[in-house]
């Protein structure tokens, strides 16, 4: 006797299994269906969200300057108005309060009659960084790699600040340095105690990460000091990509008994100048942060 074929795989077996973030809404948003690489990514649970609205306090997604997209652009919204499916990239709220940069894929869904009745939405963390885990792997992860945040160290920092201080001297390879500070760590930590304030820096350390660029590379300086070196970047593209970081980190929250608490940085840019060792250059990108600081805070101060 013939073996009796397979059925058809639905859309719930198929959303089981697929590597990218799935879900699907109705038209006024509520989640109806959300699969396991969702929650992998995002970090919220298929029973935390199903049947409440996208918007509510768990997606949120933000643009690059940390403009929040759920009442104005967001890619859902966008595909049911215009009928047509639609595409972009976005930082999500995972749940752990950090953003995490996704590139987003949404179709709109008809009935019958072409009323439209919601929208399946796609999306893939975007990963741009093969060549910075290439270089950490190349020596002893604990040598090279935050504990905590897991970005560089300030030993493998500055061990790239004189290679491209190198690069600069012997064949004119510009850079740019960004540091960032968290602004009223030390109330954080006083108020809510080390936990809260270890969860912030690694909130801080994922969006950061999410903020460059491939070729860049994001270290943890030292407490909550944050130092991005930008591959071939001058000082128009570091205050670029330091505005960037400010917002998406300002975009960002920590869970606290009783509520949440927001972040903010102050930063600071500067391009590599001739003359300048690691000492000279570190030393005026801190200057130009405390500037930062001064001028009142969650700001970019760039020279």
């Amino acid at each position: 006797m013939p073996p009796r074929p397979s059925p058809e795989p639905t859309f719930a077996d198929l959303a089981e299994i697929a590597t990218d973030g799935v879900y699907l809404v109705d038209a006024r948003r509520t989640i109806l269906a959300w699969n396991p690489a969702a929650e992998r990514i995002s970090g919220w649970s298929a029973d935390a969200v199903i049947g409440r609205r996208c918007y509510d306090a768990i997606l949120r997604h933000v643009d690059a300057s940390g403009r929040l997209l759920c009442h104005g652009a967001c890619p859902l919204v966008t595909a049911m108005r215009e009928r047509c499916p639609h595409a972009g990239t976005v930082w999500l709220h995972h749940r752990a309060g950090h953003r995490v940069e996704v590139e987003v894929h949404v179709r709109p869904l008809f009935d019958a009659e072409g009323r439209v009745t919601g929208a399946v939405e796609t999306f893939r963390q975007r990963d741009a960084h093969d060549d910075e885990r290439a270089l950490l792997a190349e020596a002893r992860e604990e040598a090279v790699r935050d504990p905590l945040t897991g970005l560089a160290n300030r030993r493998l920092a500055t061990t790239r600040l004189g290679q491209r201080l190198d690069d600069l001297r012997e064949h004119g390879l510009g850079f740019a340095c960004v540091m960032a500070d968290l602004d009223h760590f030390k109330d954080l930590n006083d108020e809510h105690g080390h936990n809260a304030g270890d969860r912030a820096l690694r909130a801080v350390g994922d969006t950061i990460r999410s903020a460059v660029r491939a070729q860049d590379l994001a270290a943890r300086w030292g407490g909550e000091e944050f130092l991005v070196i930008l591959h071939g970047a001058g000082l128009a593209e570091g205050r670029e990509v330091a505005e960037r970081m400010r917002a998406l980190i300002g975009a960002c929250e920590v869970e606290v008994e009783g509520g949440v608490v927001p972040l903010a940085a102050s930063v600071g840019v500067t391009d590599a100048r001739s003359g300048d060792d690691a000492e000279s250059l570190v030393g005026r990108v801190d200057e130009l942060l405390y500037a930062a600081k001064a001028a009142g805070r969650n700001m970019v101060v760039a020279g």
